[in-house]
């Protein structure tokens, strides 16, 4: 997809840790240099222009997070791409802009918060700073728990705090689920997973999925029983028997 672009001659993409995460990064090579043409090489792709092309061609958990711009791509004797020799790419943000509505302030903190950082300001590109699909779409499930709604694919597109704020919906007053009249209690048709184990017969008393979490460091008990209270009583189903 990167070599489609008429301004490459040469691309690789690898996975690199990024804000302790698995990130896919892009090289691209133009299709010429400051030595064979008046511009200087740099200046003939973009990582913005890059990550559109992309975009067009591919579905968006595929797209990298982050591009860099080569002279050259790094290769070993045998003419084989050295993967070792790639550079480290720079997730970073540019001059901090506070944000200056409701919906950027919550955008921006639910940014930070995903991200791993002290703060991001309402004009960094989300995917520049470390982001990426999966994390997309945690910034709006806890976008959405603040009240402001927004897509993963509205932050393919927008990218920073300040264009995806002009998109959002909600008025970024956090939402409070209306209980059901007999609260959340009765009758609950079975899962198709359900039907399938209770059609092969047998004893089906108990039936139970069990997971390993790993806990935050420094919770208590307190802050654990909080925790699955508050997971139980939003949803129902958890407290099915």
């Amino acid at each position: 997809a990167l070599t489609a672009h008429p301004g490459v001659a040469q691309a690789a993409v690898v996975v690199r840790e990024a804000n302790g995460a698995k990130q896919l990064v892009g090289y691209a090579v133009p299709a010429f240099t400051s030595d064979n043409d008046s511009h200087d090489f740099r200046s003939g792709i973009e990582a913005t222009d890059l990550r559109a092309f992309v975009g067009r061609r591919l579905p968006e958990f595929m797209v990298p997070s982050a591009f860099v711009v080569l002279d050259r791509l790094p290769l070993m004797p045998n003419g084989k791409l050295d993967v070792k020799a790639l550079p480290e790419p720079e997730f970073t943000a540019g001059v901090y802009r506070a944000p200056s509505t409701e919906r950027e302030r919550v955008l921006a903190a639910v940014y930070a918060e995903v991200l791993g950082v002290d703060r991001v300001g309402v004009d960094d590109d989300f995917f520049a700073v470390g982001g990426d699909s999966i994390r997309s779409i945690q910034v709006v499930s806890r976008a959405r728990a603040q009240g402001v709604e927004v897509t993963p694919r509205q932050i393919f597109e927008q990218r920073t705090v300040a264009e995806l704020a002009r998109v959002a919906t909600g008025t970024g007053t956090a939402v409070v689920l209306e209980e059901f009249e007999g609260g959340g209690t009765g009758e609950f048709p079975l899962l198709p997973i359900a039907e399938y184990m209770r059609e092969l017969g047998g004893g089906h008393n108990r039936f139970s999925m069990s997971m390993v979490a790993e806990l935050p460091a420094g919770i208590d008990a307190d802050g654990l029983t909080a925790t699955l209270d508050a997971v139980i009583d939003r949803h129902d189903i958890l407290r099915s028997r």
